[in-house]
């Protein structure tokens, strides 16, 4: 009788741990996937950004090199793509910015700044900013907008970086 016990209370003893080591391993599969999807979402982030920022990136090259190596370009043209510069460095540093905002994303308040202002110049200066890209790739390019575009509730450096990554992509 006394072994009989004995075997019943290990037989119940193995079930107990064995259930218990059932239930670990759920959990670190349950884990497992878990950190699966963190990665591929890392994974999808990192090339979000690394496509966000090579566009600027692009454009400082090209157009430093134009001012590098032109020689007979006009003061009004060095000037043009002196602004283009500055402006695709201020695009990058916002872009880096957002970086350092990542909590923000992380816990889904993300601060959209929006104001009430036209299309046209944000399009016109994506465009100019394209066009030597464009020309150097001897793509074709023409900017055609509508002057009458209403104003509308837009983040611009966030409408900036679409069209930047639009137009990126289709001189590619």
């Amino acid at each position: 009788a006394a072994a009989y016990l004995m075997a019943l209370y290990i037989s119940r003893a193995l079930r107990r741990r064995r259930a218990e080591a059932e239930e670990a391993k759920e959990e670190v599969e349950d884990k497992n996937r878990q950190l699966v999807v963190m990665d591929e979402a890392k994974s999808r982030f990192l090339s979000v950004v690394s496509h966000d920022l090579r566009a600027p990136l692009t454009s400082l090259k090209a157009f430093g090199e134009i001012i590098r190596d032109e020689d007979d370009l006009g003061a009004e043209e060095r000037r043009r793509y002196a602004n283009i510069i500055v402006d695709e460095t201020d695009r990058l540093h916002r872009l880096a910015t957002d970086l350092l905002d990542l909590d923000k994303m992380e816990v889904g308040k993300m601060e959209w700044k929006l104001e009430c202002q036209s299309l046209l110049p944000i399009i016109e200066n994506a465009a100019r900013v394209f066009e030597g890209a464009a020309e150097e790739q001897g793509v074709s390019f023409a900017e055609e907008v509508a002057t009458d575009l209403p104003d509308v509730a837009v983040d611009a450096d966030r409408f900036s970086q679409l069209l930047a990554n639009l137009l990126s992509n289709a001189i590619k």
